[in-house]
């Protein structure tokens, strides 16, 4: 991969991983026997890369949601690894319902990102992970965590 290549405008989705209930993994930890569930529903979104000596940064638009701010992408690659930090203007949440929250006056974690470049496919694809809190509602302990997932993405433009 090279600059040339990355600049421009790319499509694509990603998916979350689901954490069985009652599995040890539920609480993020190590297991042999979990297997992690796809979740079906793809999230589309779009983005704009501009790369220059193997460092880049970019903007982001979602299909899902709307922001009033751009959701900003920072990152490098190298040969055909790729890694970059995904950042919402502000929390986005998703209530038991599936209904949207944002919440202006709270960050969004930062989204980690990384993947290859696929010469055959003409795609980037990998693993993303955003660390979390987790509030335990029977005594209110503050456990780390983290959700999960696949993504993809396609060049569409210079």
């Amino acid at each position: 991969m090279n600059d040339t290549l990355l600049n421009g405008t790319w499509k694509g989705s990603y998916q979350f991983y689901l954490f069985p209930v009652g599995t040890d993994n539920e609480n993020n930890e190590n297991s042999e026997d979990f297997e992690p569930i796809l979740e079906d529903i793809k999230f589309n979104f779009e983005v704009k890369f501009e790369s220059s000596n193997g460092e880049f940064i970019g903007q982001a638009i979602e299909e899902t949601i709307k922001f009033d701010k751009p959701i900003l992408i920072k990152g490098f690659f190298e040969n055909d690894f790729i890694s970059f930090e995904k950042k919402y203007p502000y929390l986005w949440t998703v209530d038991e319902d599936g209904n949207n929250i944002l919440d202006k006056t709270k960050p969004h974690n930062k989204i980690y990102k990384t993947g290859v470049y696929d010469e055959i496919k003409m795609t980037l694809s990998g693993d993303w992970e955003m660390p979390v809190e987790i509030i335990n509602n029977y005594d209110g302990v503050i456990n780390d965590a983290y959700c999960a997932g696949i993504w993809e993405l396609k060049k569409v433009n210079s």
